[in-house]
C-alpha cells in the first residue's frame, strides 16, 4: 500500500496496484460492506486489473485506479 506511483506506465501500474490491493482487502472483510459496483465479484475485479496492466495503457490503468480509489474512500463502518 506504500507505492507512490509516478510518471509513465510503471508509475500508473504502481498506482493501480495500490488501489487494487486496498480494494481486495476491503472486499474481503464482510463488515466493511465494500461495493463492487462495476464487478459481480472479486474475480471480475482481478480480471479488470490484470487487463488494465496488460494493456500497457497509462490512461486505462489510471482510470481503473481512480474508480477503485473512489470506492476505497467511501468510508468504513468499522472503528
Amino acid at each position: 500500500l506504500g507505492y507512490g506511483g509516478g510518471p509513465g506506465t510503471s508509475g500508473a501500474a504502481q498506482i493501480l496496484m495500490r488501489a487494487a490491493t486496498a480494494s481486495f482487502l476491503n472486499a474481503a472483510h464482510e463488515g466493511v460492506g465494500f461495493p463492487l459496483r462495476r464487478f459481480a465479484d472479486p474475480g471480475q475485479m482481478l480480471a479488470a486489473v490484470n487487463a488494465a496492466l496488460a494493456s500497457g495503457s497509462r490512461s486505462q490503468m489510471l482510470e481503473l485506479a481512480s474508480y477503485l480509489d473512489g470506492l476505497n474512500n467511501l468510508g468504513c463502518p468499522l472503528n
